[in-house]
Formats: C-alpha cells, structure tokens, sequence
C-alpha cells in the first residue's frame, strides 16, 4: 500500500489507513467529544469526506441530524450500555461499524468504518446516486473478523496513547483516575456516588456528568457492569457457589445478581458458568 510522507511520521493515520486496507472502507478516529483528538491526521479519517456524506450534509436539517449522531445518540443509547463494536444505520440509510475505544476504563473515543449500504436500504431522493455507489455489505460480513478488528482497535488506542495524543485532557482524567481505583478495591462493598464524588472534590452532579464523559458510562452502570465482570471471574471456580460469588461481587441478592447478569450477558449464572468451564465460551 503507498502512503505519503505524512502517513508515515503519523502512526495513528498509519494505522487507520491499514484498516481502511484490510476492509476496503474509510477508516475514522473521533474523540470522546466527536473531534478529530489527534493533531495532524488527516481531515477525511475524522470527518465524513465520501460523495454520498457531503451531498447528505447540504443539507442544513440533515447536517443537524448527522451531527446529532456524533454528538449524543451513539454514546447515549449505545456506548453506554454495550462496549462491544455494532453497526447503526444513519438517518440517511447508510450504515457503518462502530468500534468504541477504552484505556484503563476510561472512554477515548471511536473506530468507525463507513459508509456502505445493505441491499434493500432506501435513502433520500436527491442522494440516491451517490448512495448506489456506496459499497454493499451485509450482516456482518463488512468485517468478518472480530478478533482482529478487536486487535486493531486496542492497538489504535495503545499508538493514541503513545504518541502522546491522549483524547481526554489531562486533568479531567485526572479527576477520574482515583474513583476508578476506589472501584477497583471497594466493589464488593457499597460504593456510592456521593464517596466517589468526594474523591473527586467536585459536586455531585459535576462529578456524576464528568464521570460519564470519561468513561462512556453513568456511574451505577460502571459499578454494574464492574461487579458483573468480577463476578464472571469467580464463576470460573466450580466448587464456589453462585449465591457466595454473588455476594462476592458486590451484589446484596442473589435474586438479583442473577436478573442483572442476564441482562448483560443473556445468561443466567449457571448457565454461563457451564458454557464457560465446558469451553463453549472463550
């Protein structure tokens, strides 16, 4: 593959570049504000530069709903719930695969790999060319493995953080990094936002709205979903009971326990911890 000078000096756009080789799409950073996050990548790898994006965003109603997208609907009804990579589908019927990027529990931003359509998506009348020549994916078949694509995002996010261009300021991170060891230590026990706002030395709401911005998360979500993390751990040890790896991880029922864990994995924890020691589940 050729790449220029700039390509080169730049290991992040590097990088981007070899994953739009490998899927044969336009590969873009944005950072956990929606921005470009990394000086001097080019324009195209953190803004929507195809045919079909520009005639989209001419117009003015349909540029608000793009940004609206970028800005609010992905990390609220999807990065906060579900760290794993989806497809969505624009308003404008494209679609495109969204990679969430984290470091140490702490959101950086997101891989997405776009435009390309599926066969029978429709889009607004005045795109409709530029839209047929969109690419045709389906399924998920515009990336037909998710090992490597998981590979290429932690490593994207290792040269972020190597090439001194961390998304997230300095000292926000800062802020954060004390509640997530609190977490890391207390989980078991009862960890509440007003303690972790004391860590903070912020209000309340400005820790709470601070803590999600960081981390993609509210903050019971995270704890949540930390608990449920360890409790996956412990479920590895056969002769440890379910209740006692309930209790173990922070949950105060197991009746509980056992309704958020299927929540997020779709199992119960007996069922997990069958697949997992038979090997059904990596």
């Amino acid at each position: 593959m050729t790449t220029s000078s700039n390509v080169r000096h730049n290991p992040v756009q590097q990088l981007l570049t070899e994953i739009e080789g490998l899927t044969g799409l336009p590969a873009l950073f944005k950072n956990a504000q929606s921005g470009p996050g990394v000086p001097g990548i080019d324009a195209r790898q953190y803004l929507h530069k195809e045919a079909f994006c520009q005639a989209v965003m001419k117009d003015k109603q349909r540029l608000g709903r793009c940004l609206s997208l970028y800005q609010k609907e992905l990390f609220d009804e999807y990065i906060t719930s579900d760290a794993k990579p989806f497809v969505v589908t624009c308003h404008a019927g494209a679609r495109q695969l969204v990679v969430p990027l984290f470091s140490s529990g702490i959101f950086q931003g997101t891989l997405i790999i776009d435009p390309y359509r599926s066969g029978n998506t429709r889009t607004c009348t005045d795109c409709s060319e530029q839209f047929r020549s969109l690419p045709v994916c389906e399924g998920d078949k515009v990336f037909p493995y998710p090992v490597i694509l998981h590979t290429l995002a932690r490593f994207l996010v290792k040269t972020i953080k190597e090439a001194g261009t961390e998304t997230q300021p300095n000292r926000k991170r800062a802020k954060i990094l004390p509640v997530l060891n609190y977490i890391e230590k207390h989980f078991a026990d009862k960890v509440s936002a007003e303690k972790a706002a004391s860590l903070t030395g912020l209000s309340l709401s400005r820790f709470l709205h601070l803590f999600k911005e960081c981390t993609g998360y509210p903050f019971s979500n995270y704890v949540l979903i930390f608990r449920i993390e360890e409790a996956k751990k412990l479920l590895m040890s056969p002769e440890l009971r379910i209740g006692d790896a309930a209790f173990k991880a922070g949950f105060n029922s197991q009746s509980h326990f056992s309704r958020m864990f299927k929540r997020h994995t779709q199992l119960m924890p007996a069922e997990f911890r069958k697949k997992i020691l038979s090997g059904v589940l990596p």
